[in-house]
């Protein structure tokens, strides 16, 4: 038997709508076995099938690419089959800053906090 490798490790994997997601799934030891992935219904992913290692690539995530996806790893041995849970988490592309106003009660000085919102991965400065 094969033993299976899936990129990224883990059971779940969470991604940003709209970023990219990229699963590999490979057959260590058995490089002629036949590989499928196969995403979860409503994913915008279309099943790839290959030999020894495949690699799904979805370019842009959306919510309903949500789910479980699964590599069938096929040999003259057998069938195995591996998952790993994706969690599509939206983001809204609206930036901004919120300014809030306090007061220190010991120094009885006003202190004012920032809190930001992030633009992909990158933070938003004070404007």
């Amino acid at each position: 038997m094969a033993v299976v490798v899936i990129k990224p490790e883990g059971p779940q994997h969470t991604v940003v709508t709209s970023e990219s997601l990229t699963l590999e799934c490979i057959a260590e030891g058995a490089p002629d076995a036949r590989v499928v992935w196969v995403p979860p219904p409503g994913s915008s992913a279309r099943e790839v099938e290959g030999r020894g290692s495949v690699t799904l690539h979805i370019d842009e995530v959306t919510p309903g690419d949500s789910g479980i996806f699964t590599c069938y790893i096929y040999t003259d041995v057998g069938q195995q089959e591996k998952t790993i849970q994706i969690t599509g988490i939206y983001v809204n592309s609206t930036v901004g800053l919120l300014r809030i106003l306090f007061a220190d009660i010991k120094s009885r000085k006003k202190v004012t906090a920032l809190a930001v919102w992030l633009s992909g991965n990158a933070l938003v400065g004070d404007q």
